[in-house]
């Protein structure tokens, strides 16, 4: 082996395991919640042990902040190379607009990490989020110089954009009906009177909604309301007077 083949080696081996760790903080994340995101499943996602974590990231913050750090060079790498081949500015928008959405389908659960899930991860991530769009407000005044005063927008005011980047039929729930229990997530549907604990897989979460991947059928009902006090088995009543929405239970005896 040539000098320095094993010093090589390990920083090869140790890339690929940063890159594995924030691959996996990134497919939790966007799954799971960031709140829903510990170490100990980020290390099982990721396939290394729980002090190779702590070998790159002091904690789960640093870990996140990493991954979104990453996400905003590459954005920045990608819009840059696609912006340098136009001439006029407003072809280089479209150009960079195009890459960077271009990049946001790619990588479906990155971007949620970012754009959505990291706001909630505490002070540093939301000062990064602002600067990430400061940095896109900053790109954006050159084309001031194009716009129609006919046109203009008062000062102050936003636009909300929606990507679509999936369509598919999908089992949702109120997130107040999952009950985590260590690394599972459970939920307590009501059959023939009775309540029945049920281990579920979930999915994407989106305005106090969750996605049931697997472990709920579409017509089956769930509680959504005193988790804690239930138990599978426990004699339950429906409750759906007005104003009351389908699947609230109380326990009965």
């Amino acid at each position: 082996m040539p000098p320095g083949g094993e010093r090589f080696q390990k920083e090869v081996l140790q890339l690929d395991q940063r890159g594995r760790i924030l691959a996996a903080m990134a497919e939790l994340v966007a799954k799971r919640g960031y709140q829903g995101t510990t170490v100990e499943k980020i290390v099982k996602r990721a396939g290394v042990a729980r002090v190779t974590f702590y070998e790159h990231f002091e904690n789960r913050e640093a870990c996140l902040l990493a991954g979104f750090e990453d996400a905003v060079d590459e954005s920045r790498r990608r819009i840059t190379g696609a912006a340098e081949s136009e001439e006029s500015w407003p072809e280089q928008l479209r150009a960079g607009l195009t890459a960077l959405l271009d990049y946001i389908v790619e990588e479906p659960a990155l971007a949620r990490t970012c754009l959505v899930e990291s706001v909630t991860a505490g002070p540093a991530a939301a000062e990064l989020y602002e600067s990430a769009l400061q940095s896109a407000a900053d790109a954006l005044r050159p084309g001031r110089k194009y716009a129609d005063p006919d046109l203009a927008l008062p000062a102050g005011m936003f636009m909300h954009v929606s990507v679509v980047l999936e369509e598919r039929p999908a089992v949702l729930i109120p997130e107040q009906a999952v009950l985590a229990e260590g690394d599972g997530t459970f939920v307590f549907t009501v059959a023939d009177g009775r309540a029945q604990r049920r281990q579920v897989r979930l999915g994407q979460r989106e305005a106090g909604t969750v996605e049931v991947l697997d472990g709920l059928a579409a017509e089956e009902m769930v509680v959504r309301t005193g988790l804690q006090r239930l138990r599978d088995g426990v004699a339950v009543q429906v409750l759906n007077p007005p104003g009351r929405q389908p699947g609230e239970a109380v326990q009965s005896g």
